[in-house]
């Protein structure tokens, strides 16, 4: 998990360059899931759809979360989950919830 964030980390330093604009992620991992190993670039689509004020269907096929939420699904073998919450101008919630073990 850290390798995935410090990625994710460098992804949202290059997007602010490009694009010339930030914006907050807030990080909530538990400290004993850093050193899980989760699906390679499990996490970058998440932050484009909130970049774009969560403004993507969970639901629409092909998205980047659905492609993420299917993923999870058959790597973790139906024990993860993935919510989200968005509300306009005020942002989005992403929560993913994988067992630390494979099943």
């Amino acid at each position: 998990m850290a390798t995935e964030i410090k990625h994710l980390q460098n992804y949202i330093v290059i997007q602010e360059i490009r694009f010339g604009f930030t914006f907050e992620v807030e990080w909530k991992v538990q400290p004993e899931v850093m050193d899980a190993q989760v699906l390679k670039f499990i996490l970058q689509p998440v932050i484009e759809n909130a970049k774009r004020g969560g403004k993507e269907e969970f639901s629409s096929g092909g998205s980047g979360l659905h492609n993420v939420y299917h993923r999870l699904q058959t790597y973790y073998r139906g024990e993860a989950s993935m919510t989200i919450r968005s509300k306009r101008l005020k942002g989005t919630v992403v929560q993913l919830i994988v067992p630390l073990a494979m099943p």
